[in-house]
């Protein structure tokens, strides 16, 4: 948060609301909640090892990620026209693929098979989020068969977001493993491709570009014969202003957003994808109007361009606040990290997850509810520890390493 935030004051793209101080306010009081709510968090109980009666069982897990599986392969045909299991769907022609698929997502129309079939994938979510925590160093092919619609999806629609996703989830579940140092070649070896593959995406999409500065954002400018390109490589000059751009865009929007009138939006400011349903679906909460619907007056077009998780956090809890829930997410942190180190608690792990993905994009949008299924998972399991939180249930066990011998909380 620190690194992304000097970035956008001090970084080569010269935002028009960096001379103000407005961002690092709100951003420094968030993150001084959060570790203030950490450090309370690390005095209350340890939560006992949550056993899952039916997630526990092999069979089980791979029914799911198979079920899984296959509701990925119907969305993703559903936005691309291409199926992930044909080989020949897949392609290093990244401008074309990327192109088709947002062709194919402006003329799709959303049948009601296909919205039923999205609301079983959201309702699934959360149980393969468990799945992946229990599974990991237990069965590989467990792993790889969860990750395979990430990656898939990735390739089929040519953007970055599901590989930095799937990077995330190694270097969590590594690191809470104790496995990082071992296991370092091929974590480097992981993010030098996606960084390979984001740089070719991107470098793919400007291919009929005269690269001056990146289309709608006149800010972010190149300089092809400064040291960098002259001595070095031109790509390194891409690489910094696209990667200075994806990392700080949203605290620019967040600037623009803090002179905006504020409304509320009954907790739903937060959740734009449980918006659009409940106005779909039953009409309700259609009028309601947040940031992101206002920011296209002040020049922030937000169907292309970010403006941070906290504009989104501020539609609900005004700007003020915002560092309160930052707040409880540090409580919520300091808890399941001293439950999973003292105790495996596999559903404080996948909250130490969820945790880590909303601060690595916190600058560039609200990551947990970014789409319906994560929506669904950042709702299921942030509450369910809560509620155990909340009922202070002492630990009765220590972590052997094994996941055994704990006692059982509650069922699933």
């Amino acid at each position: 948060m620190l690194f992304t935030l000097a970035l956008y004051y001090y970084g080569p793209v010269p935002w028009t609301s960096s001379g103000e101080g407005l961002v690092a306010v709100v951003v420094l009081s968030a993150l001084l909640f959060f570790n203030l709510g950490s450090y309370f968090g690390r005095r209350l109980p340890a939560l006992s090892s949550q056993s899952f009666t039916f997630l526990d069982g092999r069979n089980n897990r791979w029914l799911l990620a198979s079920v899984f599986v296959l509701l990925s392969a119907f969305h993703t045909y559903d936005i691309t026209g291409r199926l992930l299991f044909d080989p020949t769907a897949y392609s290093t022609d990244f401008n074309l693929v990327y192109q088709q698929f947002l062709e194919n997502l402006d003329e799709r129309t959303s049948s009601l098979v296909s919205q039923l079939l999205l609301l079983l994938k959201a309702a699934l979510m959360p149980a393969i989020i468990l799945v992946m925590v229990i599974a990991f160093r237990k069965e590989n092919l467990l792993i790889a068969l969860i990750f395979f619609p990430f990656a898939a999806s990735s390739m089929l629609r040519s953007t970055d977001k599901e590989t930095v996703d799937l990077m995330l989830f190694l270097f969590v579940l590594y690191y809470y493993h104790g496995l990082l140092q071992k296991r370092f070649l091929r974590v480097a070896g992981l993010v030098v491709l996606i960084l390979v593959l984001f740089y070719a995406r991107k470098l793919a999409r400007f291919e009929d570009v005269d690269l001056q500065c990146l289309p709608g954002s006149p800010e972010a400018c190149f300089n092809f014969n400064n040291w960098l390109s002259t001595q070095v490589s031109p790509g390194l000059e891409f690489m910094r202003i696209m990667f200075t751009n994806y990392l700080t865009q949203g605290y620019e929007g967040m600037a623009r957003a803090l002179h905006i009138p504020w409304e509320f939006n009954w907790g739903l400011g937060h959740m734009a994808p449980v918006k659009a349903q409940m106005c779909r679906v039953l009409d309700v909460a259609c009028d309601l109007n947040g940031f992101a619907d206002k920011l296209p007056d002040r020049g922030w077009d937000t169907r292309f361009k970010w403006s941070s998780v906290y504009t989104a956090l501020a539609n609900d809890f005004h700007w003020i606040f915002v560092p309160f829930y930052t707040g409880t997410l540090g409580v919520l942190f300091g808890v399941s990290e001293k439950s999973w180190r003292r105790n495996g608690d596999r559903l404080s792990l996948a909250c130490l997850l969820l945790i880590t993905l909303f601060f690595v994009y916190s600058s560039a949008n609200m990551q947990l509810a970014v789409s319906l299924e994560w929506t669904a998972v950042y709702l299921v399991l942030f509450v369910w520890q809560w509620a155990r939180i909340l009922s202070r249930a002492p630990a009765t066990a220590h972590y052997d390493g094994q996941y055994a011998g704990s006692s059982v909380t509650s069922r699933i």
